[in-house]
């Protein structure tokens, strides 16, 4: 037996919550079976962000400087959606202390006033939803974006995968139309596919409670546009502990996953570059490993 299958053996003992100490020795064997090259790091791409300043002004902290000329309001505008459910909102540019310029926008009645900031180097989708429950009215910004070289297939799947795990708070009847309501709405306002595929089809898997399985994950040492998204659909397996392989959406990578997976997900605990090794090991200990991979 390896030093890896020991590792791997004592990660799956009756102690489903192994301390950070095993958790980082079984990642770091993991890692040690490939080249320097691939070590992958993660990274937060995108972040819910309910951002409520009653009434006051605030500095941006923007990446454009100067005077902002029409055409990029015009680009910028074409990136971002506020669903205002009802409200009256309005919308202006606004220069900060040291000539940087952010998008202010605010719900008049509610005397709330969110800000997004451009950057330069990046191409970005924001989301705004406000929705109202029986106590609260709730405004949620939904952002990701683009690094220079990613393709726009990277913005879909943060759009499907990411934007659902911030949304799924939202689980009420009435929440839920709403949100539904909004992302179909910015659907139709969207000029990029990328954007209003990721919309519509984050939607349907919303509306039909679809277990989906999300990750985005950047390379080390390498070229901006190598990167590895893992996405898939888990409604068809049973909840439980399991192990899922998964080839990354652009082809360059398969990895397992292991952890629970649950009405809305798989939340996962471990994960390692594929290997026949590893497979062989967690079916040895009685965990069930689904091969989800298009290719095999």
């Amino acid at each position: 037996m390896s030093r890896n299958d020991e590792l791997i053996r004592e990660a799956l003992q009756l102690d489903v919550c192994p301390s950070e100490e095993l958790n980082k020795k079984v990642l770091q064997s993991a890692e040690q079976r490939t080249p320097k090259r691939s070590v992958l790091r993660t990274l937060a791409t995108a972040a819910a962000c309910i951002i409520v300043l009653l009434g006051t002004a605030t500095a941006v902290n923007a990446a454009l400087g100067g005077r902002i000329s029409d055409f990029f309001k015009e680009k910028f505008s074409k990136l971002t959606y506020v669903f205002n459910n009802g409200s009256k909102v309005e919308k202006e540019w606004v220069e900060g202390p040291n000539g940087q310029w952010s998008e202010k926008i605010t719900f008049v009645d509610d005397n709330v006033t969110l800000y997004i900031e451009p950057d330069a180097g990046v191409t970005s989708y924001d989301l705004i939803l406000k929705i109202v429950d029986r106590r609260h009215n709730n405004f949620v910004h939904l952002s990701t974006f683009l690094k220079e070289g990613d393709p726009d297939e990277a913005l879909y799947y943060e759009i499907r995968g990411e934007f659902r795990r911030q949304l799924l708070k939202f689980r009420k009847d009435e929440e839920k139309a709403q949100v539904l309501t909004g992302l179909r709405e910015a659907a139709q306002h969207a000029d990029r596919d990328s954007v209003k595929n990721g919309l519509l089809d984050l939607a349907s898997d919303m509306e039909e409670n679809r277990r989906i399985f999300y990750r985005r994950i950047y390379r080390l040492e390498t070229e901006s546009n190598e990167w590895d998204i893992f996405f898939a659909d888990v409604s068809e397996l049973p909840m439980g502990e399991a192990a899922i392989i998964l080839e990354s959406a652009n082809g360059t990578a398969s990895w397992i996953f292991l952890g629970t997976i649950t009405e809305d997900t798989m939340e996962w605990k471990h994960s390692w570059f594929y290997s026949e090794d590893i497979c062989r090991t967690l079916r040895n200990f009685g965990t069930t490993v689904y091969d989800m991979r298009k290719t095999k």
